[in-house]
């Protein structure tokens, strides 16, 4: 099977302590309005909106499955995308608190036997951050050939250790799908376990998430180009740690919930979410930089945001942003679709309608 899928993964993440309070209710419905009239255009999928812990509303529109007239359903599995990266990123974190991991740590530590580019000089949070010099082993004509009945981490780090590097450890910003093939199988060494039962005991059963799948087999969405509505389920690839996996927009917003819970302290937190490399502003966007596999930036003067892209052939397919205040106010959005060119918008639109609901 041909796999032409680009991850695009883009976090935009800013670090504050900070706990959920009640805001004001004609602001807060007002940003129910505005996510109900986008979910009844051409969007398709579910949006989920939480304006403090335990209050949220969902939106659901379009098709699950236009062959058969399928609706959509809010308990309906999409493909997180590179969405999926801030899951492994969460055991990597787990890892560090547990004592087992510290972010300086190279790569020959855990794989000695590997012969990974660069791996006497390659950190952790180098990987995390997409600042370790490694390319995409998805550009590979050895990833292209590749059955899906035959992609396992063990098999992705074979194509990895024969790709010429991108570029210098911590030198700068090349976005890297082998990177967090590597960290995947760096949490299989530490744990002696495989990566799926690890996540699910380090980050998805502590979260309350009810159910992820790791390949397709039940109630996942199909997936459709824009105005030809063609399916483009082709080239979706096998769930890893670098992306992939399938969840319901509401165990993801269990997700984010989680990072912000008492299961990370706030020291663990700053390791994760720290700015290591500057991006210049964009428009209202100041402060922008890149954290550990997170961007982070602000809309001066007080609102901070975190969030996350999963792209597919060109297109922004699934989204999450977190936004708060100086004051403690918080809003949580997840953002799943299975129609080209239509998540995108929506999460851009929500984000706006966010900011004036903070301030």
């Amino acid at each position: 099977m041909m796999k032409t899928l680009f991850f695009l993964g883009i976090f935009f993440v800013a670090i504050q302590s900070f706990s959920a309070q009640s805001v004001n209710s004609a602001t807060e419905n007002n940003i129910f309005e505005v996510a109900d009239s986008l979910a009844s255009k051409e969007f398709s999928g579910v949006i989920i909106l939480q304006t403090n812990e335990g209050d949220k509303k969902v939106f659901v529109n379009g098709m699950a499955n236009d062959e058969l007239k399928q609706s959509l359903e809010e308990s309906d599995l999409f493909n997180l995308l590179s969405l999926g990266k801030s899951l492994t990123a969460a055991v990597i974190l787990k890892l560090v608190q547990e004592g087992k991991l510290k972010f300086q740590d190279t790569i020959s530590k855990y794989l000695p036997h590997r012969e990974i580019p660069n791996k006497d000089k390659i950190t952790i949070q180098q990987l995390l951050s997409h600042t370790s010099g490694l390319g995409d082993y998805m550009a590979t004509e050895d990833y292209e050939s590749l059955p899906d009945s035959e992609v396992d981490l063990m098999t992705l780090l074979s194509i990895i250790e024969q790709q010429p590097i991108k570029g210098k450890p911590g030198e700068s910003f090349v976005y890297s799908n082998s990177g967090y093939i590597v960290l995947g199988a760096i949490i299989e060494a530490i744990g002696q376990d495989s990566y799926e039962d690890l996540l699910k005991e380090k980050v998805l059963q502590p979260a309350g998430i009810e159910e992820v799948r790791f390949s397709v087999g039940g109630r996942e969405v199909n997936y459709y180009s824009g105005e030809s509505r063609e399916r483009v389920n082709e080239g979706l690839p096998p769930a890893s740690s670098d992306g992939g996996i399938w969840m319901s927009a509401g165990d993801l917003l269990k997700f984010l919930n989680f990072l912000f819970s008492d299961d990370f302290t706030d020291e663990s937190r700053g390791l994760l979410f720290g700015r290591i490399l500057e991006f210049p502003d964009r428009g209202e966007r100041k402060n922008g930089g890149l954290a550990s596999s997170f961007l982070v930036y602000e809309y001066p003067p007080e609102i901070k945001v975190i969030g996350n892209n999963g792209g597919y052939k060109g297109s922004t397919y699934s989204a999450f942003r977190v936004l708060y205040n100086q004051k403690g106010e918080r809003v949580m959005t997840t953002v799943l679709s299975n129609r080209q060119d239509t998540a995108g918008p929506v999460i851009k639109a929500l984000e706006s309608e966010i900011r004036k609901y903070l301030q």
